[in-house]
């Protein structure tokens, strides 16, 4: 069925998923990997220390998968994980150096990809990203496109920052 909106999203997202994979394996990333990694640098910016289950749901992830992606990224060094002194089974986890400077590299191409993945929807990009995120119970924020967005070189013009409700 061509117009069977659960067809054609699913369709789409295979299609991200590989353009999103294409973009992390020079950086030997997944795109769940780079997800974590992306989100543990803006949680470290905005909050300091984090707990493990604090990203998982921050991303709205499966507390398990996260760490299990969580500790494959620790045997590469990228992040690095502590008990939590009143519960063994709770987790700091904190970006290394090296995570960091991996973090911003998967942001930047990641960001690429997405501006080219998407490019196709002009400037229905954010009216179709609040469709999504109302899909899925996130609030999605449009940001007003500044001068520098015609040219392309504005992050912020990217369409939107989800937000949790």
């Amino acid at each position: 069925m061509p117009d069977d909106p659960g067809a054609l999203l699913w369709r789409a997202a295979n299609d991200w998923q590989r353009a999103a994979h294409a973009a992390l394996s020079p950086l030997k990333l997944t795109y769940a990997q780079g997800l974590l990694l992306t989100a543990l640098a803006d949680r470290t910016l905005a909050n300091g220390a984090t707990i493990q289950v604090e990203l998982a749901r921050l991303v709205r992830a499966d507390a398990m998968m996260t760490s299990q992606i969580l500790r494959i990224l620790e045997r590469r060094r990228l992040v690095a994980r502590a008990t939590v002194a009143n519960d063994a089974r709770a987790r700091h986890v904190r970006l290394t150096a090296e995570g960091e400077s991996v973090a911003a590299r998967a942001r930047a191409v990641l960001g690429e990809a997405i501006d080219a993945f998407f490019a196709p929807l002009g400037p229905q990009r954010g009216a179709f990203a609040a469709a999504l995120g109302q899909l899925i119970g996130v609030r999605v924020r449009l940001r007003v496109p500044s001068a520098t967005a015609a040219t392309g070189h504005d992050r912020a013009s990217r369409g939107g920052n989800a937000e949790s409700r």
